[in-house]
């Protein structure tokens, strides 16, 4: 399953032009591969953008391959959204059968996959058909029911697909500027005081150097290093937060709380604790159950964190643009 996230493959970025003995791939942000995505559909993609480029150059290849990063995101986003949709059929399947279904929705939530892909077991489709005849449901109305349920989650999904549009839109533009951009290199020196970041000097210096070399003036380079080193930051920032979400637990989301009463009492009892003492600590159990269903499964969690990021991508991706097209 997509959430599943153990480990990221780094992906090197080949250059077209082999030539070129300076390469941005050190100042990118790393894309890191999920464990059931395929790095030759990832290169493949990329290949192909870079092949649309009229003049290629170092600059120009690292801003496709931020472009096809984009892309990838895109189509991570959407797989999202149905695994909200898949959380939340589960979510009313397991209240339709929780009379007789085992505490805990996991076996529900594996047996609905394999239900919706058309491989259960006959166990798992047992299960799926008794949940959905116990709630009165069809397959479309679950899933009509699902999607209001998680209407709020699925927004936000579908502002960060949107964010991304919005950023392949100012790297096009920057694209473009540099493409079709004469090869006027100007000599001067360059103030680099702006650009303390957690790369060296030297580092640094290799960026901007590489950057004259297609055009820009010496305070356009300054700044458009900056953007470049900027925007890696919040990728970085972005990655992390993508594949790092707040676990979910699931004793708490799916605890019976007053099934859970007299576990309270006898916990109590040796301090000689009153009635009312239990049914706060009841109380108390419940308020936090409440806010641990409201972060919804970790695709709700993930999209939620990194929804909080958007403005961030949005502020690096436009001083980035603007840097390249007022150069």
């Amino acid at each position: 399953m997509l959430y599943n996230v153990h480990f990221g493959i780094y992906v090197d970025v080949a250059m077209l032009v082999e030539e070129k003995s300076k390469s941005l791939l050190p100042l990118q942000s790393s894309p890191k591969l999920l464990p059931n995505e395929s790095e030759a559909e990832f290169q493949s993609g990329l290949q192909s953008l870079l092949s649309e480029l009229d003049n290629s150059s170092p600059l120009a290849d690292a801003l496709v391959s931020q472009l096809n990063e984009c892309l990838w995101w895109i189509k991570r986003h959407t797989v999202d959204k149905e695994l909200l949709l898949h959380e939340a059929m589960a979510r009313l399947l397991f209240k339709a059968g929780s009379n007789w279904m085992p505490s805990g929705n996991s076996k529900l939530s594996v047996a609905l996959e394999h239900y919706l892909d058309g491989i259960a077991h006959k166990d798992e489709a047992d299960l799926i058909e008794q949940a959905l005849t116990d709630g009165n449901l069809t397959l479309s109305d679950l899933r009509v029911r699902a999607f209001k349920d998680a209407a709020k989650h699925i927004k936000i999904v579908d502002d960060l697909i949107h964010r991304q549009h919005q950023t392949i839109r100012h790297l096009q533009r920057s694209i473009d500027s540099i493409d079709y951009k004469s090869r006027l290199i100007k000599l001067m020196d360059l103030e680099l005081a702006a650009l303390e970041s957690k790369q060296s000097a030297k580092e640094v210096l290799s960026l901007v150097d590489l950057i004259a070399e297609e055009g820009f003036s010496a305070f356009a380079c300054a700044d458009i290093a900056a953007g470049l080193l900027n925007y890696r930051r919040v990728m970085d920032a972005y990655y992390d937060t993508y594949t790092s979400p707040e676990p979910v637990d699931e004793f708490l989301r799916d605890a019976n709380v007053k099934a859970s009463i007299p576990v309270f009492r006898e916990l109590l009892s040796p301090s000689g604790s009153e009635p009312q003492d239990v049914r706060e600590m009841a109380a108390f159990f419940a308020s936090m159950q409440r806010q641990e269903r409201r972060k919804g499964g970790l695709v709700s969690r993930r999209s939620a964190d990194t929804h909080k990021l958007i403005r961030y991508q949005r502020n690096g991706i436009a001083r980035l643009s603007r840097a390249v097209r007022q150069g």
